[in-house]
C-alpha cells in the first residue's frame, strides 16, 4: 500500500509540478533550439534538414575553434519565436546550458541544497510550492564536435554524462563549469563577473541559465573570447495548460493566448584573441 502511494505522489508531482516550473524557467529561443538539437539529432530517420555555413576557424593546436551559422528544420509550433538569426537558424558558439527541472541546482532548497527534515506526505506540497527540488538540473554542452549533457548523481552528487564520454567536468556553481577533453585540452565556461554568462531575472532570484565559452586551453595556447552583457526583454507563449494547473492568478479562456514577459541578461561575443 505504501508503495502505491508514493506512486501516486510521483505522478502527480510529473504532471502539476512540471507544468509548474515551465513557466517559470524559460530561456531564449536560440537556447531553446540548442537544446533541442541535442535531444533530437537530425538523421535520415527523422526527415528533417541540416544545413551549416562555416564562417571561420581559429586552430591552437589542431583543436581551435569553429563558428558556423546552421540550420534545422524540426517544423515551427504555436507561440515559437524566432531567434537572432532567423527561425531554425543558430550560430554555433560553444557552451553550456541547462534545463531547470524543479529548483536551479545550486539555489537554496535546490538539488544539491536540499532542505533537512521532512514528512513523505509532504512531498507533493513541498516540491509544488518551491521548498523541494527531486529532480537533476540537465546540463548540455557542445564543443568541437561533441555534444550531449550531464546531471549531477543522485546519491554522491558525481556528474553524470548521457551519452557516456571521458571528459572530465569541474562545476563551480553558479559562475563557471570547467571541462577537460581526453587529451587535456580545457574549456572553459563562464566567470565570475558573470559577462559570458546568460542571467535569467526572475522574481524571486536571479539564476544562470547559460555559460558561454571564454577560453580554449592546451599546452601554453590558449584562445579567448570577450563577451558584452545586454538586458533582452521577450515574450513567449505559455500554453494554457500551464497556465490553468500551475497559475491560477493567470486562468483565462481556453481559446486565448497568454504570454509571459521575461527578463534575461544576455551575452554578445564581440572579440576572440589567440596567444602564441
Amino acid at each position: 500500500m505504501k508503495y502505491f502511494y508514493c506512486l501516486f505522489i510521483a505522478l502527480s508531482f510529473a504532471k502539476t509540478f512540471g507544468q509548474h516550473s515551465n513557466v517559470k524557467y524559460i530561456t531564449t529561443p536560440e537556447i531553446k533550439k540548442f537544446i533541442s538539437n541535442i535531444d533530437y539529432p537530425i538523421e535520415l530517420n527523422s526527415g528533417g534538414v541540416f544545413y551549416s555555413i562555416p564562417l571561420f576557424q581559429i586552430p591552437v593546436d589542431n583543436v581551435g575553434i569553429k563558428l558556423n551559422l546552421n540550420y534545422t528544420s524540426r517544423g515551427v509550433k504555436v507561440g515559437d519565436t524566432s531567434g537572432e538569426f532567423g527561425q531554425d537558424w543558430t550560430l554555433t558558439i560553444p557552451k553550456v546550458s541547462r534545463e531547470v527541472r524543479g529548483i536551479p541546482d545550486e539555489l537554496e532548497n535546490g538539488y544539491l541544497n536540499p532542505p533537512n527534515g521532512f514528512k513523505i506526505e509532504d512531498l507533493y506540497n513541498r516540491a509544488y510550492n518551491r521548498e523541494l527540488d527531486l529532480q537533476p538540473d540537465k546540463f548540455y554542452f557542445e564543443l568541437n564536435g561533441k555534444n550531449g549533457y550531464f546531471m549531477f548523481d543522485d546519491q554522491t552528487n558525481k556528474i553524470i554524462t548521457y551519452p557516456f564520454t571521458d571528459l572530465k567536468i569541474i562545476p563551480s556553481l553558479p559562475h563557471s563549469i570547467l571541462i577537460i577533453d581526453s587529451d587535456g585540452t580545457e574549456y572553459h565556461f563562464g566567470g565570475k563577473d558573470n559577462v559570458a554568462n546568460e542571467i535569467n531575472e526572475i522574481e524571486e532570484q536571479d539564476y544562470v541559465s547559460t555559460w558561454n565559452l571564454v577560453q580554449i586551453k592546451k599546452k601554453n595556447k590558449s584562445i579567448f573570447l570577450n563577451y558584452t552583457n545586454k538586458l533582452n526583454i521577450f515574450k513567449t507563449f505559455i500554453n494554457e495548460k500551464s497556465v490553468l494547473y500551475g497559475s491560477p492568478e493567470f486562468l483565462q479562456k481556453k481559446d486565448e493566448k497568454v504570454y509571459k514577459m521575461n527578463r534575461i541578461r544576455k551575452p554578445y561575443l564581440n572579440q576572440i584573441v589567440a596567444d602564441n
